[in-house]
């Protein structure tokens, strides 16, 4: 079917060109709780997706273009959904642009062939092992585990040549634990989005899911804190991709007047306290989240360098914001990824700071990288005491703070970052509770 679509789009009169998207989807669940493998599912699903561009007059009689798209199961009729993306083109008045033409492809490792070869049981293998973490912790239970996993292999061919084909898995954890019971009852929660299993670290991650929830239930008061703050582990590679760095560092938004970065410039003032941030948006991670040979217009998977030494580098570009700024074309965003920092992480642990944990949300202001966000665990660590607590504010700018921050030697993968695994940040204050 993937053929006559092709073949049907290249005979369509009037285009501007064409995209012709199709995908092949197997997924894979497994769903425990209270100890036992309670459901398994196995889903497939195919679709073919169809992008087409249109020439169109704007009401002011100024030339432009459209884009209109349309999804296609398999058996659909093609014509009507070639018609209806064309119809819906013809509606958009947008500044004339093109699409991709044809490039080279990187070869990039996307793929887990457990996951292709014999998804089930390495759901299966990969839940039998948890479970026998839990069972070392007679004080905790573990409530719930949930495992999906994906793969999906795609093909792609525009107008004007440009052909790829990628095959990519990914799975999601989901485990939750309790300690306590009625008013003593807390709950510890854990997720991961990867491509692989073994870059699933289990144990760790487990017994440092065991050690948290525990010491929820003997948390006190979050503290009012001025002070260095540190973050690490999958903590900090939430922190550091919570939206603004991927919004500020898009040319769509850039265009739009949405983002105020300018090529050239400081991303936030620096202090000289920190290291001087340097940053890729990379789409040839091995084993990345956002990693591909190709995006969905087929531009080239490649490691953009968007930030050095403090400085706009670049803008992530499609090929419509590309054309319109006069920029290269480097497709999606990719994966953050961060050089080494230039000290040991034990001595960016040195007291007294106060570390977070985890967050109950974070979502910084996309615009400005203001935050104010809730604490689920953090602690205190001074005068060789390490306190837990719970509750309070962690306030700041996102960019400010990577803008003063010093980070490690040593280094993480955690799917959608590559960088320093331990972070220490000015400029951040925790607000405990306030009294009436």
């Amino acid at each position: 079917m993937f053929d006559s679509l092709v073949t049907s789009l290249r005979r369509k009169a009037g285009l501007i060109g064409w995209t012709a998207r199709h995908d092949r989807t197997h997924g894979t669940q497994l769903y425990a709780a209270a100890g036992r493998i309670e459901a398994e599912r196995q889903t497939r699903e195919e679709r073919f997706t169809l992008a087409v561009l249109c020439p169109t007059t704007a009401p002011d009689g100024s030339k432009g273009c459209g884009t209109g798209e349309a999804t296609l199961l398999p058996g659909e009729a093609i014509e009507p959904a070639i018609e209806r993306a064309t119809e819906m083109a013809s509606h958009v008045h947008n500044p004339p642009h093109g699409l991709p033409g044809p490039a080279p492809l990187p070869d990039v490792p996307l793929e887990d062939r457990g996951l292709v070869e014999r998804p089930l049981e390495s759901l299966r293998e990969a839940h039998a092992r948890l479970t026998a973490y839990a069972g070392k912790h007679p004080s905790l239970r573990m409530t719930a585990a949930e495992w999906h996993a994906e793969s999906v292999e795609t093909n792609l061919v525009n107008s004007l040549g440009q052909e790829g084909t990628q095959r990519a898995t990914n799975f999601n954890v989901e485990w939750v634990l309790v300690s306590g019971e009625r008013d003593d009852r807390v709950e510890g929660f854990h997720e991961r989005r990867l491509r692989r299993l073994a870059d699933l670290p289990m144990e760790e991650d487990f017994e440092e899911l065991a050690r948290r929830t525990l010491d929820r239930q003997r948390a006190g008061a979050a503290p009012a804190w001025d002070g260095p703050v540190v973050v690490r582990g999958t903590t900090l590679a939430t922190y550091i991709d919570s939206g603004p760095i991927r919004f500020l560092g898009s040319a769509a938004n850039r265009y739009a007047k949405m983002s105020r970065w300018e090529i050239g410039q400081e991303v936030a003032a620096a202090d000289g306290r920190g290291d001087r941030l340097t940053l890729w948006a990379n789409r040839i991670l091995p084993y990345g989240t956002h990693s591909c040979r190709f995006d969905d217009e087929g531009i080239p998977g490649q490691r953009l360098l968007l930030i050095r030494d403090n400085r706009l580098e670049a803008f992530s570009a499609s090929q419509r914001y590309a054309e319109y700024l006069r920029l290269p074309a480097t497709g999606e965003f990719g994966d953050i990824e961060l050089p080494p920092g230039s000290t040991a992480a034990s001595d960016l642990l040195k007291p007294p700071y106060v570390e977070i944990t985890t967050f109950s949300w974070f979502n910084p202001d996309p615009v400005t990288g203001d935050f104010a966000s809730e604490i689920r665990l953090g602690y205190v660590v001074e005068n060789g005491v390490q306190r837990p607590f719970r509750g309070g504010l962690l306030i700041g700018n996102l960019m400010e703070s990577l803008a003063r921050a010093r980070w490690s030697r040593e280094t993480g993968f955690f799917g959608n970052y590559l960088g320093p695994a331990v972070g220490r940040f000015e400029g951040l204050n925790v607000a405990g509770p306030t009294t009436g």
